[in-house]
């Protein structure tokens, strides 16, 4: 983290390290100036309490009633931050896309729980009660070799590979 804060002088300092946006900055440069294959496992940690604060992803006029039932403690900030994570790795994946290092990098990412303090009937609502999502970019060189098997990882951690071509 010391080196991400000195790197990154407004990097803001969170309760267990820095936010998002800089720790894919850091990924991205690193994977730029590789000179031989690089694995990065990388933890996100802005959608876990104490929330940072972080720029408003969603509008609380946008919240209906409805998500406030299922998400009585700190619905906003909650919900915010999990936006938040999800556009900054999301803007992360788009810079990979649209650069040279689209073709040498395997990024899979997924999380360890589902949104946090959501009420929900674990009979009725099975997919919020037990799944976390999971994300596979595969450059279309290596989707040829790759065998999709539908089986549950018990992934922990968002990771990146670069293959060097």
């Amino acid at each position: 983290m010391l080196i991400l804060l000195k790197d990154y002088s407004k990097a803001q300092k969170t309760a267990y390290g820095i936010l998002d946006e800089y720790m894919y900055y850091k990924a991205y440069e690193l994977f730029k100036t590789a000179q031989k294959p690089l694995l990065i496992i990388a933890l996100s940690t802005s959608n876990h309490p104490p929330y940072p604060k972080v720029y408003e992803s969603i509008s609380k006029a946008n919240l209906s009633g409805k998500i406030n039932e299922k998400l009585p403690k700190n619905t906003y900030e909650n919900l915010n931050n999990y936006a938040y994570a999800n556009s900054e790795f999301g803007k992360f994946v788009s810079k990979i896309k649209a650069s040279d290092l689209k073709d040498k990098i395997i990024i899979a990412a997924t999380g360890d729980h589902r949104v946090r303090d959501m009420k929900i009937d674990p009979l009725r609502e099975k997919a919020f009660a037990y799944s976390v999502p999971f994300y596979l970019y595969v450059p279309q060189i290596y989707q040829k070799i790759f065998i999709m098997i539908n089986t549950a990882l018990p992934l922990t951690r968002t990771f990146f590979l670069r293959f060097m071509s």
